[in-house]
């Protein structure tokens, strides 16, 4: 697939793998509009001022703040190619008991689901 001159959507674009895929895909000539609740996103499209473009933080699963975040970007940079999902979480289920020995609280598990499922269905 040719990338160059085209536009793509990158969630958890502001660090991590998502960071690497944003800075791979400007490499080849294309540009990127991050998707991510984390800050960092606007620091990034400043260094890579032109090629990324930050529409501000975007909870991924919210239908609204996706919404929003489209149509900022594509005012800014056009129609959009494709997608990149990196966006997600992990961090509060890597133990399934907690350290009193008690299982995570079920509404752990909601989050995960609501952002990494709902959160790529919105994007897509």
């Amino acid at each position: 697939m040719h990338i160059q001159g085209k536009t793509f959507v990158v969630t958890g674009g502001s660090s991590g793998l998502g960071e690497a895929t944003v800075r791979a895909i400007v490499g080849k000539g294309a540009k990127v509009i991050i998707f991510d609740i984390n800050e960092r996103g606007e620091a990034i499209a400043k260094e890579l001022a032109g090629s990324v473009f930050w529409p501000g933080g975007t909870d991924v699963a919210s239908e609204d703040s996706v919404l929003a975040s489209i149509e900022k970007g594509v005012k800014e940079f056009g129609n959009i190619s494709g997608v990149v999902n990196c966006g997600g979480i992990l961090g509060m289920l890597q133990k399934i008991v907690s350290g009193n020995g008690e299982p995570q609280p079920l509404n752990f598990f909601e989050e995960v689901i609501r952002v990494n499922l709902i959160g790529t269905f919105n994007v897509c």
